[in-house]
């Protein structure tokens, strides 16, 4: 497929992203930042393929790095980082719970080190998966707990959480639209988890949901026994679902069992007359009362068994485009298409957009005229301690505060040490950064988008891009925007 012919969806830059693109983020990885805008979304992943076959790189997740590393180790070693990870990610209930099992889980790396089963570049990666992911998730997980803690220590309820996309649209002078959807989550994240496990694909990347769905995501794919792991970034962030293939098998001349193959092949493969009534056919995966995993005749299958799922019947029908519930309208309970048709139409000039979901909204007392103000609620689950807001959270909430129409923020910080840790409320007021946010803000995220969809049309820049070592990817980024800081100075030796 040309290049010109991809389907590329707008740049959306997540509004937790702002303060990285701005050059106020001290911890962000400007390398990672660009390689995920720059191969943005399916079509992204598409020219990413590409790019790496053309220049002969190999391009993994870091999921992916993990997996890899971990399968040069020994089984006690990846018995005990495994271990040490679920007890980080999925178990801890405290930020000493998560201490606990990060030391474990570096322990186990130490050790593969010395006996040398990984190199000690290989067991930083190790340790940084094992760091980053135990932090993310146990934010994940703590949200509602800490968004309870909030309304108790202020007497606010919150509503709306995570249930609304919004948009900031700009165009290439700054000017933006602001545009927002509701999403009815939970029906729609059970709907495409349940498609995916009742189909014959190996793997299904979901849409770039907000946290609160893509937990629900991880959730139910736990409960049904899928793999399930994340993939992207920031607004481009994904569940990635995965299963052993499933599908139809036959038994050749030779006795011997073929498959799985899809629907459309073996209906392909029928029409063609090359499987007669007599070959003897199976099916693994969900099935129904006339074939199963047991071998019988394909004549004997194709008369069906009337049920209304009935997998036999999938021979004789024409194919139904499989479709994923992304982004549905609230509209249509049976709307599962990848459309903007209850948001306002973008701009023809239209450059990029910031997109969020707001962890929610509630209202404070103008103690003036004794009148009730909404007021954004942005959750941050600290792993050691609160502090005074730093600039890039402040960023977000006043992206927040513009996409809602409000006029001041609430940044909730915790530290769940125990069930009855404190929170710290810090507002935030948009007066207090308009005037930045137009005259600093805004114009450095349009030339970074500019810089960044510049390079994904070039194509040998681009190549060049993806031969280069990550800080040399970081000086790019840093040269082709000189608000941003350069590569921090390499360890000596």
């Amino acid at each position: 497929m040309p290049e010109a012919s991809l389907a590329w969806e707008p740049l959306r830059i997540g509004s937790s992203q702002i303060g990285a693109c701005v050059g106020v983020n001290p911890y962000a990885e400007l390398d990672e930042l660009f390689d995920g805008l720059i191969y943005q979304g399916a079509a992204g992943r598409s020219l990413l393929a590409r790019d790496a076959a053309a220049v002969g790189a190999v391009v993994e997740t870091k999921d992916e790095e993990a997996t890899r590393i971990l399968a040069g180790a020994s089984a006690a070693t990846r018995r005990a980082f495994r271990a040490a990870e679920r007890a980080a990610t999925v178990d801890a209930a405290t930020t000493g719970a998560v201490a606990a099992a990060r030391a474990a889980a570096g322990r186990a790396v130490a050790a593969a080190v010395a006996r040398h089963e990984v190199s000690a570049a290989e067991g930083a990666a190790l340790a940084s998966y094992a760091r980053h992911g135990a932090h993310t998730a146990f934010g994940r997980r703590q949200e509602n707990d800490a968004i309870a803690a909030y309304e108790r220590a202020t007497g606010n309820a919150v509503r709306d959480g995570n249930n609304v996309r919004h948009e900031l649209r700009f165009d290439a002078s700054g000017a933006w639209t602001a545009a927002k959807r509701r999403e009815r989550s939970r029906s729609r994240v059970a709907r495409a988890v349940r498609r995916f496990a009742e189909s014959d694909d190996a793997a299904r990347e979901l849409p770039p949901w907000p946290a609160a769905d893509r937990r629900a995501a991880h959730a139910l794919a736990d409960e049904l026994g899928l793999g399930h792991a994340s993939s992207g970034a920031g607004a481009d962030r994904r569940v990635v679902l995965t299963k052993p293939p499933t599908g139809w098998h036959y038994l050749d001349s030779e006795r011997e069992p073929r498959g799985p193959f899809g629907d459309d092949a073996m209906r392909a493969w029928i029409k063609a007359g090359w499987f007669g009534d007599d070959v003897l056919v199976a099916r693994s995966g969900r099935c129904c009362a006339c074939v199963s995993a047991v071998y019988r005749r394909l004549g004997d299958v194709r008369r069906g068994c009337g049920d209304a799922r009935c997998r036999a019947a999938a021979l004789a029908r024409p194919p139904v485009p499989a479709c994923l519930a992304v982004y549905d309208g609230a509209s249509s309970d049976s709307s599962d298409g990848d459309s903007d048709d209850d948001l306002p139409a973008g701009a023809a000039g239209e450059l990029f957009r910031v997109v969020g979901y707001v962890d929610g909204l509630s209202d404070e007392v103008d103690v003036d005229d004794w009148t009730a103000r909404p007021i954004v609620v942005e959750i941050k689950n600290r792993m050691a301690s609160t502090r005074t807001p730093d600039l890039y959270d402040q960023l977000q909430i006043v992206a927040y505060c513009i996409m809602t129409g409000c006029a001041a923020g609430h940044l909730v910080q915790r530290v769940r040490s125990a069930d009855d840790a404190p929170v710290r409320v810090d507002r935030v007021a948009l007066a207090d950064h308009e005037k930045d946010w137009r005259a600093v803000v805004v114009p450095r995220l349009v030339a970074l988008a500019e810089a960044v969809l510049a390079l994904r049309r070039d194509a040998p820049r681009r190549r060049a891009w993806l031969r280069s070592s990550p800080r040399d990817r970081w000086a790019t980024a840093a040269a082709l925007c000189d608000w941003l800081p350069l590569p921090p100075p390499e360890a000596p030796g």
